[in-house]
């Protein structure tokens, strides 16, 4: 295998490629990968992966559907799993926007707030890994943060 390709597509039928991975060669070993779309289309986007073989021979993935309506989600968060920087995208500019933090248990991690802003950052460089919450404006959604 020489490398994996992303592929997005905002109707089912016309690809594009986002980003490439190089494949592991160096053992026969199962190996995992990630990648995160740090610029999501709006709406419906659809997700396949290339895998292309030394060889030139391609095969793709099953197309994966992932729906970024902003009626869906009060906000984005990007990248999720995140490991220093959280980027937050709210659906408009929003005067006062308050957020907290919460472990699994509830406990305030972190909060703070912003005003005039549809984008901020959060750094989580002090968190350990692991599953939080991450409330803004009475809406929740789940943070992940990996080390």
């Amino acid at each position: 295998m020489k490398s994996f390709e992303i592929e997005r597509s905002d109707n089912g039928n016309v690809w594009y490629a986002q980003d490439s991975l190089l494949a592991n060669q160096l053992t026969a070993q199962t190996h995992s990968y990630n990648w995160t779309d740090t610029h999501p289309l709006p709406g419906i986007s659809f997700y396949r992966i290339k895998q292309l073989d030394i060889d030139g021979k391609a095969t793709y993935s099953i197309i994966r559907k992932v729906d970024n309506s902003s009626e869906n989600a009060a906000f984005q968060v990007f990248p999720n799993p995140v490991k220093n920087i959280a980027t937050i995208k709210l659906p408009h500019l929003t005067p006062v926007v308050s957020y907290a933090i919460t472990d699994a248990t509830g406990r305030a991690i972190q909060k703070g707030t912003f005003y005039n802003v549809s984008t901020f950052s959060i750094s989580l460089n002090n968190n350990a890994a692991g599953i939080y919450y991450l409330t803004i404006n009475k809406k929740t959604q789940k943070l992940i943060v990996s080390k």
